[in-house]
This record gives C-alpha cells, sequence and structure tokens, in this order.
C-alpha cells in the first residue's frame, strides 16, 4: 500500500481524535475541568467519610425517616437532640445531593460515603460553570482561567470541599488555642 502523504499545511503529528473538531479554547477548558477535579480528588484526606453529616441523613430519609434514634457517634456533634430524636441542622440542599449516594449505598454497591469523588465532582462541575459565565462576558482566556483557578484554589473552598469544612479547621485551631490558654504558665529553672 502506497503511504499517504499530509495534505499541505498539515503537521504530522495530529490532534487524537476524541478532539478532532474541538475549538482550541474548549480543549484547554477541558483539560482545566480534568486537572481540578483530579487534584480535588488527590487532596482529600484520609479518612474519606470521617465527617458524613449529609450522607447519613440521606441515607435515613431513604427509609422514610427525617430523625435518627440512635445517638450519633461524639465526633458528629451537630445533630440536634429533641425528644428523643437527634435531628440534622444542614440545609435540604445538602442533604439532597446526597441522595444518589446514599442509595448506591442503600442498594450495597458502596459501603461508605466516597468524599473524594464527590468533591472532585463537585469541583469539576463549578469549574465548568464558572466557565460557561465567563463566556457570557468580553474577556480573553487567561483571565477566564484565572478566574475559574482563583475561585477553585484560592478561596476557602478546597478547604470545604476537601477537609469537611474550613469552619471545622477554625474550630480545631481555636481549640487548640483554648487548651494552650488553659495550661499552666512554665516557670524557668
Amino acid at each position: 500500500m502506497p503511504k499517504k502523504e499530509n495534505p499541505p499545511g498539515q503537521s504530522k503529528q495530529q490532534q487524537p481524535k476524541q478532539f478532532e473538531g474541538l475549538p482550541e479554547e474548549y480543549r484547554i477548558y477541558t483539560v482545566t475541568v480534568i486537572a481540578t477535579a483530579v487534584v480535588y480528588f488527590l487532596s482529600n484526606p484520609k479518612p474519606q467519610n470521617y465527617y458524613d453529616y449529609t450522607f447519613r441523613v440521606a441515607a435515613n430519609m431513604l427509609t422514610g425517616n427525617i430523625a435518627f434514634t440512635e445517638k450519633p457517634p461524639s465526633w458528629l456533634n451537630e445533630f440536634v437532640p429533641f425528644e428523643g430524636f437527634y435531628y440534622s441542622v444542614f440545609p435540604f440542599g445538602s442533604v439532597v445531593s446526597m441522595m444518589p449516594f446514599a442509595a448506591l449505598k442503600a442498594i450495597g454497591w458502596i459501603n461508605d460515603m466516597p468524599a473524594a469523588f464527590i468533591s472532585a465532582l463537585c469541583a469539576g462541575v463549578i469549574c465548568l460553570f464558572l466557565f460557561l459565565i465567563s463566556k457570557r462576558y468580553d474577556i480573553d482566556r487567561s483571565r477566564r482561567i484565572v478566574m475559574m483557578l482563583g475561585v477553585l484554589f484560592g478561596t476557602w473552598m478546597w478547604t470545604n470541599l476537601t477537609m469537611a469544612g474550613a469552619w471545622r479547621r477554625c474550630w480545631r485551631s481555636a481549640r487548640r488555642r483554648r487548651r494552650a490558654k488553659a495550661r499552666p504558665p512554665r516557670t524557668p529553672q
């Protein structure tokens, strides 16, 4: 078989088939969305399901209950006791967002909350939405990317999604400071 020649003006290195016909701008944003999701996935500390309030509430709601009858573990101290039941103080939207994953647990496909996957999925979708919002304005590509990365990595959002929230980290540091103040002062020897 004769060797095919490249048409004039086309390099020998061609784009992979999945990117054919996709403008360069969209390729850059696709890579940015995927890279953001990967960074969020890899920066999620272990154990991934330690603060799974909303996941537990969603699973409980799938059984038809809005309150817990058993006292939650000590590290899940956000539940409010009332007349022998424990109620969640979290917004309903955050509970609804966990329903698909709670359903997967109910049918036995997963055992624990896949926190790293959920935070990566949320970060990727938010990155995509930020890109779509930025398309409505007359700004260049580099500013769009900086805006997306600024929101995703330059705010408390990264901490909130990957490490059980900024409030949790602030609470821990406040508790450490309180303990340090409670210690008797050291006397020089």
